[in-house]
């Protein structure tokens, strides 16, 4: 086994300090006046050994994990775990790198795994909390840990957060379905005590209600995280009973599991009856009728987490003001309501 160079065997062999190497390694030498030159003879021997730093030493120095903490609903979303990748793409772009967790919208592990986080002393959280979890945000506060909640938001909080406008989304895919001569409108909604979920709900009515459409309250099924999957096909199966000539389906997973209900049944799209999905994903392309859905800005929403949470790591103060953005949804049409 090779034997693992030190920082001092490279300041001897560059002739320079070790705290001039430091503060070359770390992005300073503006900052102390290092000259661009030896800035670069450095980096360039640096990297020919492949030198890595210690990051338990780097940690005691600066005081930092460069570790982030994430809390995700659902991993097995397909949604989440694109909200994961994502997130980790951009956090490495920091030389940070990522722990996650899934709670399965359960209250009780995600208070675990957010007392394990914080007794691991990560810089900054990016969280995704289940129903009826507020008591954190001022757990967090107090202890003076930056957070930002993405694809989640609280009623009347001032709370760092990153979502699209979900009423609007709603309501734009609702006002599709009328465009489409479609009258018996259903929507299928899971976790309708989260804000996320209720405004897609609030959107869709909305939507009924200015176009003057009767609302037909067994076109609406509020299911519960816990049965979804098993509970969303006979969602399905009831609502077509009763005469629904599209679905609205507020989240993806909702729709994989519908759409195989209405393939049992025989219900031909977009002829019998109409869909459109929150949260695109590749495979509703592939469909014998590709998929109509609502796409979130991923990528975008995953940006503007890190940079406000980096923003409130960087200043080492939580108690300004809060950011809340909504960022805007895309409609993308295809076969199953054009």
């Amino acid at each position: 086994m090779n034997k693992k160079i030190t920082s001092k065997e490279i300041a001897n062999h560059l002739g320079i300090s070790r705290s001039t190497l430091s503060f070359i390694i770390n992005g300073k030498s503006k900052e102390m006046r290092i000259s661009d030159e030896l800035t670069k003879t450095t980096l360039q021997y640096v990297n020919s050994i492949n030198y890595k730093t210690n990051s338990i030493a780097k940690s005691l120095k600066t005081g930092k994990s460069f570790t982030i903490g994430l809390i995700v609903a659902d991993i097995s979303n397909p949604f989440f775990s694109q909200i994961a990748y994502r997130l980790e793409k951009e956090s490495s772009k920091r030389d940070y790198c990522i722990i996650y967790s899934s709670s399965n919208e359960d209250k009780k592990q995600f208070n675990l795994q957010l007392e394990n986080f914080i007794n691991r002393q990560l810089d900054g959280l990016i969280l995704v909390p289940p129903v009826n979890c507020f008591d954190f945000v001022e757990i967090l506060n107090t202890k003076g840990v930056p957070f930002v909640m993405i694809d989640r938001s609280f009623e009347g909080s001032t709370v760092n957060s990153v979502n699209i406008d979900n009423f609007k989304a709603a309501y734009e895919a609702t006002n599709r379905f009328i465009i489409n001569n479609k009258q018996n409108i259903a929507i299928i909604n899971v976790n309708d005590q989260l804000l996320t979920m209720h405004n897609r709900t609030k959107g869709y009515l909305q939507c009924l209600s200015d176009n003057n459409i009767l609302i037909n309250q067994s076109f609406i099924k509020q299911l519960k995280f816990s049965n979804a999957i098993k509970d969303v096909k006979n969602a399905v199966e009831e609502v077509v009973q009763n005469g629904a000539d599209a679905i609205l389906f507020t989240t993806n997973k909702l729709c994989f599991s519908g759409l195989e209900k209405l393939k049992e049944m025989g219900i031909a799209i977009p002829d019998d009856i109409a869909v459109i999905s929150f949260d695109d994903n590749p495979a509703f392309r592939l469909f014998d009728t590709s998929i109509t859905t609502i796409k979130q800005p991923i990528k975008d929403m995953c940006k503007s987490s890190i940079d406000i949470l980096f923003d409130l790591i960087d200043k080492n103060d939580v108690s300004g003001p809060a950011t809340q953005l909504k960022l805007k949804s895309s409609l993308i049409l295809r076969d199953s309501c054009i």
